[in-house]
């Protein structure tokens, strides 16, 4: 409700954009951030290989 990406790390309101890393945390921490963002990356990497086809993968090359 509060960031600007939801659960699964895209941002609200823009559709196929995901962010990872420390600047999705809500809060700052006082310790260092590197391995839960590197944890963060690797569960959104796992996400899209999920969800994504090959289809909109070659779409997507195709538009850029």
């Amino acid at each position: 409700e509060e960031g600007v990406v939801d659960r699964d790390c895209k941002v609200h309101g823009v559709s196929n954009l995901f962010v990872a890393g420390s600047c999705v945390f809500p809060t700052g921490g006082h310790a260092n951030p590197t391995m839960p963002a590197v944890a963060l990356s690797m569960r959104l990497a796992d996400h899209l290989v999920e969800t994504l086809t090959v289809k909109d993968a070659v779409e997507s090359v195709a538009i850029s």
